[in-house]
């Protein structure tokens, strides 16, 4: 038996086991946008009056962005965190690895899916408003999906790589990301750089609008969010590597 053998069989257990995951961003989507939209249609006339162009159809455009932007956000955080530390707390590394499978490798492929299969899943939100409401494009939810889920799935895996309990440690750096990249203007110097140097989640959040409203990122912010990302990883699979599970 190869060792590619045994984690191609893993595939379909990681698959299965991220499905719950994955079913996240469609309920927050389901449970707070599909109300303002049913509210939407029964004052309109039903959903064919709301494809007709006019007010109906550009309020619920906007109950879509909204909604769709939550759903992307919190559904890659929940994806992304407490895998490899999960793993590690509940002892499971200690049958998961018992085939010839190097953890990082295992780790890796498990990232891999994810991120695939939450992009996939976030494309059924445009297809099933498109069909509803009014067209709108999937192929940016899809990019835009995969940048966060790229994003917050490496700062996860690097946070688990370091710690045990890693979900203070990952929600806290992207709330004081988030708050000091949007307060740089109005910081001191020496803090803009800190804000600098924590993952670019204002960044993403720049690309995404730009995705999502149908115009070109700068191609300095893609780069950016690319390579911190990977970097990350990167870094999440040398600790996986070298660090012991046992701890």
């Amino acid at each position: 038996m190869t060792v590619s053998s045994p984690l191609a069989a893993y595939a379909r257990w990681q698959l299965r086991d991220s499905l719950p995951r994955l079913a996240t961003p469609l309920v927050i989507f389901l449970s707070l946008g599909l109300l303002p939209l049913w509210a939407l249609a029964r004052q309109s006339g039903g959903f064919a009056a709301m494809r007709l162009e006019g007010e109906p159809q550009a309020m619920a455009l906007v109950a879509y962005h909204s909604t769709l932007t939550l759903a992307m956000t919190l559904g890659a955080v929940l994806l992304a965190s407490g895998i490899v530390a999960l793993d590690r707390e509940r002892q499971h590394f200690r049958f998961l690895f018992s085939n010839p499978v190097a953890p990082w490798k295992y780790y890796l492929q498990r990232f891999v899916i994810g991120a695939v299969m939450f992009a996939l899943v976030m494309a059924l939100i445009p297809l099933g408003f498109g069909a509803l409401v009014a067209g709108v494009p999937v192929l940016p939810v899809i990019t835009s999906s995969l940048m966060y889920a790229l994003l917050y799935g490496s700062l996860a895996m690097l946070c688990g790589a370091l710690l045990n309990k890693d979900g203070i440690m990952f929600i806290g750096i992207i709330l004081v990301a988030g708050v000091l990249q949007q307060s740089k203007p109005m910081l001191p110097e020496w803090v803009g750089a800190v804000a600098n140097s924590l993952p670019p989640v204002n960044v993403t959040s720049t690309v995404r609008a730009a995705w999502l409203a149908g115009r070109a990122a700068d191609t300095g912010d893609v780069l950016l969010v690319g390579l911190y990302s990977l970097a990350m990883l990167a870094a999440a699979l040398v600790l996986i590597r070298r660090a012991p599970l046992a701890r």
